[in-house]
């Protein structure tokens, strides 16, 4: 598909050592996946042709690992203008996880809400804005007709994204992953246009001898919309709100899913309580999964603090630092208009959110050795979701069978005492 690019966008001024640093950790996000995928974990072609000339934020394997979960060995760059990462098996199958449960997420959500009569009826659709989307590639490997898509991040990054589809749909190798986009500048970024195709069968059958005589193949087109939106999101929020609105079906009444990973670790506590509850202000029925770190107090947890305050991508005020347990992490989300959350550490989620064959399919590209080291790391990392329109059904979908188990647990409004307030869970899918 032609890409339309007529107009272009105005410069952006210089940014600020730290912003740029941060910034940068969309290169190390988006270089262990690529690392993951080239090592059989799972499949995404749409990672490479992002990863060109991506180059990260820091040389110490400590402090990579403490930023985006990744833990990498740097030797010299080769092929592309693109650094080339030894990743640790420890940090693939961690990187697997969080994609895992993140496409998790993403799919229940959908499936919870598109089957609906009510849906139907109104020919409502539902929505997904992945917030410091960096560069993902959720859209494009999952997108529907029927789900409307929005990244947000610092105008920088979006303006890069962007570029990069462009310079690869304009280029003639084969096979081409985004020959189906076009991009298009916008007032608030860019919109990206995804062509998809449905195709089903269907055999003829002769009237006068009763046998089959042949098939034919029918081909349904149609789209998907995704809008690549530059914002700030320590600015105010109500701002992301109305560039949200600004030429797009937005909808603040629809089924609207929220998605962070690794984000509101470099966010000022005070900006992300402000962003989460403009979220919930607006959005009648908002769902949020998130992927973050968590410090807690003992000696490892210290030394990822100490190395991400050494490659200068955390501030005092971070929320890293002021929320550093999987409690305080749903507590604060309740705090901000958020009826119920669930979460768990990341060791947690391997064993109940992953299915089956996605645990298998982690032993069979790699052997783990470092099973005590991967195990520490993934403990001081949590996925949890909350639910702010009173339904539980997407929850349970994700994270629900009732069991004792540690290292799970849902805190429903108000939470006055742990002990009688917490109902501890694990998760089953078949």
């Amino acid at each position: 598909m032609t890409s339309h690019h007529q107009q272009q966008q105005p410069p952006l001024p210089p940014l600020p050592q730290q912003d740029r640093t941060i910034i940068a950790t969309a290169d190390d996000a988006i270089l262990a996946k690529l690392a993951t995928v080239q090592a059989g974990y799972y499949d995404d072609p749409y990672l490479e042709p992002l990863s060109r000339h991506a180059s990260g934020i820091a040389e110490s394997s400590a402090a990579t690992a403490a930023t985006s979960g990744q833990g990498m060995r740097h030797p010299p760059g080769r092929g592309g203008g693109r650094s080339i990462r030894q990743v640790q098996p420890i940090i693939k199958r961690g990187t697997h996880a969080r994609v895992c449960c993140m496409d998790r997420a993403i799919s229940a959500f959908v499936d919870y809400y598109t089957p609906t009569e009510e849906c139907q009826k109104t020919n409502q659709n539902v929505q997904i804005i992945v917030l410091g989307s960096g560069k993902d590639t959720s859209f494009f490997r999952l997108a529907q007709a029927n789900v409307q898509w929005y990244e947000v991040d610092h105008p920088s990054v979006i303006h890069t994204k962007a570029n990069m589809i462009q310079q690869s749909v304009q280029q003639e190798s084969s096979p081409n992953v985004f020959s189906s986009i076009a991009v298009q500048p916008t007032e608030t970024g860019y919109r990206l246009t995804k062509s998809l195709a449905t195709t089903s069968d269907a055999t003829v059958v002769d009237a006068d001898t009763n046998n089959e005589a042949s098939a034919t193949t029918t081909t349904t087109a149609s789209s998907a919309w995704c809008h690549l939106i530059g914002h700030d999101l320590r600015d105010n929020p109500q701002t992301l709100i109305d560039k949200l609105g600004k030429g797009t079906a937005f909808d603040p009444t629809a089924p609207t899913l929220l998605l962070l990973e690794c984000v509101m670790m470099y966010l000022p506590d005070d900006a992300s309580r402000s962003l989460l509850k403009c979220l919930t202000s607006t959005l009648s029925s908002a769902y949020l999964a998130c992927y973050e770190p968590i410090l807690g107090e003992d000696s490892f947890g210290k030394v990822m603090e100490s190395n991400l305050s050494k490659a200068g991508v955390v501030a005092r005020d971070a929320c890293l630092t002021h929320v550093r347990t999987l409690p305080q992490q749903l507590e604060k989300v309740l705090a901000c208009g958020f009826t119920t959350a669930v979460g768990s550490d990341m060791s947690s989620a391997y064993e109940s959110i992953l299915t089956p064959a996605q645990r298998g399919q982690a032993n069979r590209a790699e052997l783990l050795d470092e099973v005590e080291e991967w195990l520490l790391i993934m403990r001081h990392y949590c996925f949890f979701c909350r639910l702010h329109d009173g339904r539980q059904g997407l929850c349970q979908d994700l994270l629900w069978r009732r069991c004792r188990r540690r290292g799970l647990g849902i805190f429903t409004q108000p939470v006055r005492d742990h002990d009688e307030e917490t109902i501890v869970l694990t998760c089953t899918y078949r």
